[in-house]
């Protein structure tokens, strides 16, 4: 016997006589000697039943019918064990693989060219017909998160023929569903070959692919990446690997800590008010719009039978991966506890650029992880709250930029996507002039201020910043037919009732003042005794340590770049006509806060030597600032303990 092709089947009796006749035509043709083996999970559609009434009519067909669910990779090593073919072969059943490519695909193993051959969709030649766009992206980023293992361009493919003994004595798994992937990375094969094939998607049948394959997916992945990397001998480069980069550890571990502890103490279940997810979905099938208006999205802009979210789509933009994998089901608040935690460990790697004292930078990771109303916003993923997770993650990026390498034009993209996502972050543009005030102001005695600026650096931070500005100009356009954020004045004139002073008045600033610094949580003479305000809450309450930041001194420039970026947008933010209702927290501080814990971490330092531990007050209130969000976490996300007017 020459050949050996596996076929593994579930619900696929409408394919399965044709994909057959195929194959034996091409046997036929090209007088291969071969044999066909169907493994059948007992498909409710009785494939297997199909497959066996074939068995009178061509030669070699063998049907094994398993009496459970076990799987694509278990059901090619049990047709493995029957298979009597010098040369084993592997295709789905979904007539995507095209069965006349096989004498191609075999014929470098017949003559010892090469032990391993797939069929790829993506070198040349080869192509994919009928994908939809969130199946094409599913497998583009499989594919991408598989190349730290083989240079094969399409690893992915579950078309491919092998040697026998490319597996003799390899112990594959049969967990997963690309078992193909798994012979490449185990199999003992020489000069493995790729064969273009013209990909056609399925005509019968759905598809099975789902969230649950998708997660077998990425931990098959993983244990791979452990069996190629992790072997005995490279545990000694990687114990020397982490005592000379300790900080990657620590950084990883601040991420794993944090997203575990967003996310179980987050309200569970579906998110609530998730904009960002459907207008997403909108961009993936070339809309700005919504094409209907659910009853719980109380901020769209209706105009001629579509619907426009209010708010910048950076966030949106943000989801598109998540929403092309798994659509309209797509989590927010998965998205917004993962970006969360990722601020968390960009805080960290800014501090280390701002101190030496390895205490000071655990501490004010975990300052602004569990002692802010960060860990609030991101466990929850409303939309405005993960409009300024995201916000945070850009502006963030911007500062850390600023201070390394300090290249002007991506500093200004990073903050055009900040404002992309919250508007008033824009405001923070003079931190970013003043600290880059060593590229364009020139040192020189010349007298002339004007001929000591070069123009080129502040060229370049602009129109970073500009190419956001314009695309927000066109998106508005395309919109509201004009280039002017107006989407909120829409808003505001259908629901006047909201802002009886209009959207910005001076009048509104004492009711903000008060929240910021003064207002108190709720006292009740029943249980739980305390709740958390949802009007807002005093910052002095919520995040203490941030006292310190008046302690980084006035006459550094750092500290003038800080407070030139806080100060406007405060003023924005304190004029405003809502106060951020429904929050914990003054929520719209967190616009500025990557520059408060700045502040905060240089007001710290400055009382602090080179390695020294932080003071027992500076420690009692980051402490208190964690044990107030934790008790505003848990209150409001799990005992629903909370009241906007008490």
């Amino acid at each position: 016997m020459d050949l050996t092709v596996i076929i593994p089947t579930y619900n696929e009796a409408m394919n399965v006589p044709i994909l057959i006749e195929r194959i034996y035509r091409v046997f036929r043709e090209y007088s291969l000697e071969g044999e066909l083996i169907i493994v059948d999970d007992d498909s409710p559609d009785r494939t297997w039943e199909v497959a066996q009434q074939l068995k009178s009519v061509y030669n070699n067909l063998e049907v094994l019918r398993r009496f459970e669910k076990r799987g694509l990779s278990s059901a090619v090593l049990d047709g493995m064990q029957l298979a009597r073919g010098n040369i084993i072969g592997v295709m789905d059943a979904d007539l995507s693989h095209p069965p006349e490519k096989i004498p191609e695909l075999v014929k470098p193993i017949i003559s010892g060219d090469s032990d391993l051959v797939i069929g790829s969709r993506y070198v040349e030649g080869g192509d994919i017909q009928n994908w939809p766009l969130r199946r094409m992206f599913s497998s583009k980023l499989a594919t991408l998160s598989a190349r730290g293992l083989t240079n094969i361009k399409d690893p992915m493919s579950g078309f491919f023929f092998f040697r026998k003994e490319v597996i003799e004595g390899v112990e594959l798994s049969p967990k997963g569903f690309k078992i193909g992937l798994e012979i490449l990375i185990k199999g003992r094969y020489k000069n493995p070959i790729e064969v273009p094939i013209l990909f056609i998607d399925r005509k019968y049948e759905a598809s099975k692919l789902s969230s649950g394959v998708i997660l077998e997916y990425f931990s098959q992945i993983l244990e791979l990446y452990v069996y190629r990397f992790f072997r005995a001998e490279l545990i000694t480069k990687l114990l020397s690997f982490s005592k000379s980069h300790i900080y990657i550890i620590v950084a990883l571990l601040l991420f794993l800590v944090t997203f575990t502890v967003y996310y179980f103490t987050g309200e569970g279940g579906a998110t609530p008010y998730h904009y960002f997810v459907p207008l997403a979905d909108a961009f993936l099938h070339g809309r700005l719009y919504l094409l209907e208006k659910p009853t719980w999205l109380n901020e769209l802009i209706p105009l001629n039978g579509r619907f426009y979210v209010i708010y910048p789509p950076m966030p949106a933009i943000l989801l598109l991966p998540q929403v092309a994998i798994s659509g309209v089901e797509a989590s927010q608040t998965l998205a917004s506890v993962f970006w969360g935690s990722i601020n968390v460990t960009l805080i960290y790697f800014l501090m280390k650029k701002l101190t030496d004292n390895r205490r000071l930078q655990i501490w004010m990771a975990l300052l602004f992880g569990f002692g802010t109303i960060h860990w609030y916003l991101a466990s929850i993923g409303k939309a405005w709250f993960f409009a300024q997770v995201t916000s945070f993650l850009f502006l963030t990026l911007a500062i850390y930029e600023t201070l390394t390498r300090k290249r002007p034009l991506l500093i200004g993209l990073l903050l055009g996507a900040s404002y992309w996502s919250r508007i008033p972050a824009i405001l923070s543009l003079p931190f970013f002039i003043i600290m880059l005030s060593d590229e364009w102001l020139s040192k020189s005695n010349v007298s002339s201020f004007f001929r000591r600026i070069n123009l080129v650096p502040l060229i370049k931070l602009g129109s970073g910043v500009g190419i956001f500005i314009i695309l927000n100009f066109i998106y508005n356009y395309l919109r509201f037919d004009t280039p002017l954020d107006i989407a909120y004045s829409i808003q505001t004139k259908e629901e006047p009732w909201w802002y009886p002073k209009g959207f910005f008045n001076i009048s509104y600033i004492p009711t903000h003042l008060w929240i910021f610094f003064l207002k108190p949580p709720i006292f009740t003479s029943n249980p739980p005794y305390v709740m958390p305000s949802l009007m807002g809450m005093s910052i002095l309450l919520t995040t203490p340590a941030f006292v310190y930041s008046v302690f980084a001194g006035i006459r550094n420039k750092l500290a003038i770049a800080c407070w030139s970026a806080i100060v406007p947008i405060a003023l924005l933010h304190f004029t405003h006509g809502g106060t951020g209702w429904m929050q914990f927290g003054y929520r719209y501080a967190v616009d500025y806060y990557p520059f408060l814990l700045v502040l905060t971490a240089v007001g710290m330092k400055s009382t602090l030597g080179n390695d020294s531990d932080l003071t027992w007050d500076q420690k009692l209130l980051i402490c208190f600032g964690i044990l107030v969000n934790l008790w505003g976490v848990i209150w409001i996300n799990k005992f629903g303990w909370g009241d906007l007017w008490g």
